[in-house]
């Protein structure tokens, strides 16, 4: 491996999770006895309003019975509450904690496709341009784990995949492929090895999601490819190893899972799999 490479590894980088990034506001979806519900009230408050018109001289109580009506009504129909309701300088305030909060615990469990998928179901449920500071805060932080995750990623798969270069250049028989999916890098020597790296945010694990799609990889490159190695920067959940285990494909002596959380130890075991597998082949 050149300097420049040892350098790359040793590079800080930005994380683009301290930006500020905008996303929408989220509105909590209402179930369908709750929108019955509410429109029940609506209905009764409306049916209370008309007779309060003719038995009634409370003009005030009246209006309120009517707007009460119409506001429940268009929650009914729209199947989602607002944010925040503001009438004149009073604002009752609706911030959705407890979403943002199961969102960013996943976020931080999930690979970054997950994650991707999570981040799109929170702006899917924008229903309101009105938000109060402490859900816009929220909002930000679930931003900024999505995007701090996806640098995680990122970074990485590069440390994989210059590892490995770097092990190639030593190595004029081997050349590697980033561009044959599903595998992100295909190492092809003696034998052909598809790699998958994985990288989850520290102090977690990997779940029974990630090895299914190993496994789904493993089944679909059989026939193209010798051997399988999944590498990632956290272990496999106690769950998921259980799953690993009652999966047949995952048991082939082919098939290696290793982890490996920095450069020193991509080098020490990853490579060492990877030799071992083009001694096999020769």
């Amino acid at each position: 491996m050149t300097a420049d490479d040892n350098k790359a590894n040793d590079t800080t980088h930005r994380d683009p999770g301290d930006e500020d990034v905008d996303v929408p506001h989220a509105a909590v979806e209402l179930g369908v006895w709750a929108r019955a519900a509410t429109s029940v009230v609506s209905l009764a408050c409306l049916a209370a309003g008309s007779v309060a018109v003719f038995t009634s001289n409370n003009q005030a109580g009246t209006a309120v019975l009517f707007a009460g009506g119409v506001f429940g009504g268009i929650i009914a129909l729209g199947g989602r509450l607002p944010t925040s309701i503001k009438i004149g300088d009073n604002e009752i305030k609706l911030a959705q904690a407890r979403f943002l909060n199961a969102a960013t615990k996943k976020i931080d469990k999930a690979s970054p496709e997950e994650a991707g998928e999570i981040i799109s179901s929170v702006a899917a449920s924008a229903a309101s341009p009105l938000a109060d500071e402490d859900l816009e805060a929220r909002q930000r932080a679930v931003a900024r784990r999505l995007a701090r995750l996806q640098s995680l990623g990122e970074n990485y798969h590069r440390l994989v995949y210059t590892t490995l270069q770097g092990w190639a250049w030593n190595n004029k028989h081997v050349q590697l492929q980033v561009d044959q999916r599903p595998f992100d890098v295909t190492v092809t020597g003696n034998s052909k090895t598809g790699v998958e790296a994985v990288a989850k945010s520290p102090n977690t694990t990997l779940s029974p999601v990630d090895v299914e799609r190993f496994a789904d990889m493993v089944y679909g490159a059989k026939d193209e490819l010798n051997h399988f190695v999944l590498v990632a920067n956290v272990p496999l959940g106690t769950t998921a190893k259980d799953f690993w285990s009652k999966i047949p494909a995952l048991q082939e002596s082919n098939v290696q899972f290793i982890v490996a959380e920095d450069y020193s130890e991509i080098v020490n075991q990853l490579i060492p799999a990877i030799e071992e597998f083009e001694q096999e082949s020769e």
